[in-house]
């Protein structure tokens, strides 16, 4: 009976000794990114998943241009079926009739619900949301939903919201 439980508990203390370097290294990649709630994600009060095109009209009115895109499966970007473009900084893919992301790349004026907009200072972006994570100023949330800030020079130059293409 010893010769079959040492080796058992053997087993069984090395695994609890190295599960939390496994762990760390198979970490899901929501634990890699900070954590905000799903309501802190949009820009100039559209979000995605809530949104849809009708809404995007009441509030922002028609597009400058749309483009459709054709449906060429499932499941990836090609959910997007179409993009509308408000001026040459603002931007909205759908996926049939909800919004799937959005972004803003100058400074027109379109926050985040934390007040964040193109031209903000970094130290704004840290008092809202805290430090940034691994990959900058990435956040994630329920349904796997991405807000990510791009800075250059301590200014914030762009805005996402939605699903990564």
């Amino acid at each position: 009976m010893k010769k079959i439980l040492a080796p058992f508990i053997t087993l069984i203390l090395l695994t609890i000794l190295l599960l939390p370097s496994v762990q760390g290294e198979c970490a899901t990649p929501m634990a890699k990114f900070p954590y905000i709630s799903f309501d802190r994600i949009a820009i100039g009060g559209i979000q995605p998943l809530t949104s849809t095109r009708d809404y995007v009209r009441s509030v922002y009115g028609e597009p400058d241009k749309i483009t459709k895109r054709p449906e060429t499966g499932k499941f990836s970007d090609s959910d997007i079926t179409e993009t509308w473009d408000y001026g040459d900084s603002f931007s909205i893919s759908f996926s049939n009739d909800i919004v799937y992301c959005l972004g803003v790349n100058g400074p027109n004026g379109l926050a985040t619900p934390d007040g964040i907009k193109v031209g903000d200072s970094e130290s704004k972006i840290i008092s809202a949301y805290g430090s940034k994570g691994k990959l900058g100023y990435w956040y994630k949330s329920e349904y796997d939903c991405n807000l990510t800030i791009g800075v250059t020079n301590g200014k914030v130059t762009r805005i996402f919201a939605g699903w990564t293409l």
